[in-house]
């Protein structure tokens, strides 16, 4: 796997494994989010930066969301071979990673009722 492709994925799973750990550690009490946020953003910041390093990533954007909120934006690292820093808006490719989204989303509407998976394809996309 490219470098370029493995910054791509590691961002992804990144994003996806420290979610839950953002939600349960911020809590649902607001006088104290702010201080609790702080504590686990510096925690955040240290264990990417740690895994940055060790997995030999040269740049990522990261962005958390809580209750529908932007609660951490952060670029760590370098964009590009000409040391340009990554921020909270550069872009990046996703390539593949798309997939794992959209097998998601299927599976989800799934266990809504509104896929079936054992019917054919053009019961949902009729002119495929």
């Amino acid at each position: 796997m490219g470098k370029k492709k493995r910054m791509i994925f590691v961002s992804v799973v990144l994003i996806i494994s420290l979610w839950p750990v953002g939600f349960f550690l911020l809590g649902n009490n607001d006088y104290k989010l702010v201080y609790r946020a702080n504590d686990v953003f510096a925690k955040v910041d240290t264990y990417i930066t740690d895994e940055m390093r060790s997995q030999s990533i040269p740049g990522l954007s990261l962005g958390i969301v809580k209750d529908g909120h932007i609660v951490h934006l952060k670029g760590y690292g370098q964009a590009d071979s000409s040391g340009e820093l990554v921020t909270a808006e550069s872009p990046f490719i996703i390539g593949s990673n798309s997939k794992s989204f959209t097998a998601i989303a299927v599976l989800q509407s799934v266990e809504k009722g509104k896929i079936n998976l054992g019917a054919p394809v053009k019961r949902h996309i009729p002119g495929f």
